[in-house]
């Protein structure tokens, strides 16, 4: 009896219960939809608590990532650029790519390069056919002059003979003037033409026995056709066309001598048959070739071994009193003060 009275009165409790949070939760929905202020509260504090609990949820999942879509990492960044202006043809790298030193970034549309080169072509050869026009020009002035002189002359024993005549009165005072004047105006045309063919001579640079090639003005054209060809690539040059250019490399900043004249060795080989020069000893190579014996003589004969088209080496003047010092004076005796 025990037990059954427990069970029942367990079963009946508990029967109890249910149908009493049935009934609260039924009378507090029937309160909400009776009581709007009511209602309001309740959405209020229950939205807040959603939003509070989605926040929690979201910063448990996700707030120990760092994500970087729109971000922006710092980081070390070099402006690349040319020394002469032009339209990039082709890039051979990609960004973030790893590049070695000497490695090839982008190239330049070689085509205006390659009209510069034409049109400076074009230009030396006008020159040198103008400085040959000049010398002609000269010999012909030389020509009148002799020409003047003559008449000059013819003019001369005119004027003394008619003075003569004068002086005997057998010629009127007018044809004596008249002889005069014609001297005077032959003297004048004669200073004249002088004054033309020396200026004429100082433009072929106070010679005519100075080549084409060596005119200051050939030489002006010239350079002006080699720095177009410089920046173009060695399969783009006009071999041969540039007879008289001496092409200079100053390069630096290398880790070792290797490198230098590995570096002046594909230069000059681009540049080939044209003569090449090489400035180096600049301070910034300093670390390597200052442990040479004998900096100069060494690295000038690795370079002139490794590019036989080299005519000319400058050690520059920044450190050149480091390799060539100047010689100690002597002290200067001092003089025996007698005892």
């Amino acid at each position: 009896m025990s037990a059954t009275h427990t069970e029942t009165n367990s079963h009946g409790y508990t029967a109890t219960v249910q149908k009493g949070h049935v009934s609260k939760a039924g009378e507090f929905i029937s309160r909400l939809k009776s009581d709007r202020a009511l209602l309001r509260r309740f959405l209020m504090i229950g939205g807040v608590a959603l939003v509070a609990s989605v926040a929690l949820v979201l910063w448990l999942i996700g707030g120990r990532y760092v994500e970087t879509d729109d971000a922006y990492v710092q980081s070390a960044k070099l402006m690349v650029s040319t020394d002469v202006s032009g339209l990039v043809q082709d890039v051979d790298v990609k960004e973030g790519q790893h590049v070695k030193k000497g490695e090839i970034l982008f190239r330049l549309d070689p085509q205006p390069f390659r009209i510069a080169v034409q049109n400076a072509k074009a230009q030396l050869d006008q020159t040198a056919l103008t400085i040959d026009s000049m010398k002609q020009d000269y010999l012909r002035m030389q020509a009148d002059i002799r020409s003047q002189a003559a008449q000059v002359d013819l003019a001369q024993r005119n004027y003394n003979r008619y003075a003569k005549l004068l002086k005997a009165n057998a010629i009127s005072q007018s044809t004596y003037d008249q002889a005069r004047v014609t001297l005077s105006s032959a003297r004048d045309q004669m200073a004249a033409l002088e004054r033309t063919a020396d200026t004429q001579l100082a433009k072929l640079g106070g010679s005519l026995d100075i080549p084409t090639k060596q005119h200051p003005q050939y030489l002006e054209a010239l350079a002006k056709a080699a720095t177009g060809c410089e920046h173009l690539e060695s399969r783009l040059r006009p071999v041969g066309e540039l007879d008289g250019v001496l092409f200079v490399d100053d390069s630096q900043i290398f880790p070792s001598m290797d490198a230098m004249v590995a570096n002046f060795a594909e230069w000059a080989k681009a540049f080939a048959p044209s003569p090449v020069a090489f400035q180096f000893g600049y301070p910034s190579d300093r670390p390597w070739w200052s442990k040479l014996e004998d900096p100069p003589t060494q690295i000038g004969e690795r370079i002139l071994a490794a590019a036989p088209n080299t005519e000319a080496l400058f050690w520059v003047d920044f450190t050149v009193l480091e390799v060539f010092p100047p010689e100690a004076e002597p002290p200067a005796s001092k003089p025996v003060m007698p005892s």
